[in-house]
Order: structure tokens, then sequence, then C-alpha cells
């Protein structure tokens, strides 16, 4: 235990065995260096996606939020200054027969960051088109924000497939600023 005439707390603890405890969160140049927010969240009721413009995914359910960051089924606003690693994967269904092009956009602050899959043709697998974007983005701590977009253009109205392994977005902490 460290201590001082100065101080009133513990500040940190040393044990026996060598293990170092910090009573609050550990920061650098008045950064937190630590633990910043993770999350988690699928699709748990499919979104009628037509066939036009880009369109903002929600996603239902959430795996998990430490930080309580995601927010209103769609958009991660992460509260520690840093850089963020963002994944999602969405599947759409296809329908019996469909041609047409799928994209899947992160967006950052309301306006494209990073584009993921872009194809045209015919659906994949079982009538279904899947998805993906991963980029890391640097968040500032306070206002910057994440969501997910996708468009399809098939000519017919599309649905985003249901399930905590088949369509989600997900993110965390990889680094502070």
């Amino acid at each position: 235990v460290c201590s001082s005439d100065l101080y009133t707390a513990t500040l940190l603890s040393l044990s026996d065995a060598g293990a170092l405890s910090v009573s609050s969160s550990i920061s650098i140049g008045g950064k937190k260096a630590v633990n910043g927010p993770a999350f988690r969240a699928y699709v748990s009721v499919g979104q009628t996606i037509t066939s036009s413009g880009q369109q903002k995914v929600t996603f239902g359910t959430e795996n998990f939020d430490t930080d309580n960051c995601f927010a209103s089924s769609t958009t991660f606003t992460p509260t520690v200054e840093g850089y963020y690693q963002l994944n999602s994967t969405i599947r759409m269904d296809g329908g019996t027969s469909g041609t047409g092009e799928v994209m899947i956009v992160l967006y950052k602050n309301g306006s494209e960051y990073a584009r993921g899959t872009n194809e045209s043709g015919t659906e994949q697998g079982a009538n279904f088109y899947s998805m993906q974007v991963s980029d890391i983005a640097y968040a500032n701590g306070t206002t910057d924000y994440f969501e997910v977009y996708v468009q399809q253009t098939s000519g017919a109205s599309r649905n985003t497939t249901a399930g905590s392994t088949i369509s989600y977005f997900s993110g965390c902490m990889i680094r502070g600023a």
C-alpha cells in the first residue's frame, strides 16, 4: 500500500505475490490508458431494405455494451478517445430470384467512412446476400459516432436476416489516442 501524509486514500496496492492494483482508471498525459468501450449488437428482427439509396441498419439486441456507448439500436458513440476496431456483417434475404448491387458502409458522424462489400449479380448461396465491413477509426471520446448502412438495388424490397451469428455490429477500443 502506498501512503503519505498528503493522501487520505489508497492509490495503489502491491501484494506479496507481486500483483499491482490501482484503485481508479489509469491515465497517461490526461488520457484514459486502458479498458475502453466495447460492444456487440445484432439484428433481432428483420428490417425491410427498399431497393434504393443507403439505409441505416437497426440492431435490436446487444450481446454486451461495456460502457453504455451503443444507443438507439443503431449508433456507437465511444466515450473514451482512441482508436477503435469496428466490424459488421449483414445478411439480406434475396427472395426467389434477383440481381442488382448490394453494399455495406460504415458511417462516421453521418458520412461514409469505409465501404465494405460492394458487388453486383445474383444472390449468394441459398438466395441471400452477405456483406461485410471492417476498419479502424479514430474517435474523439465525446461527439464522434458510428453507424452501419446498407444498400441494395434488386428492384424489390429485401429484409435483413435476424440472428446473433448472422447480422451484427461490433467494436472495441484497440489503442488510446
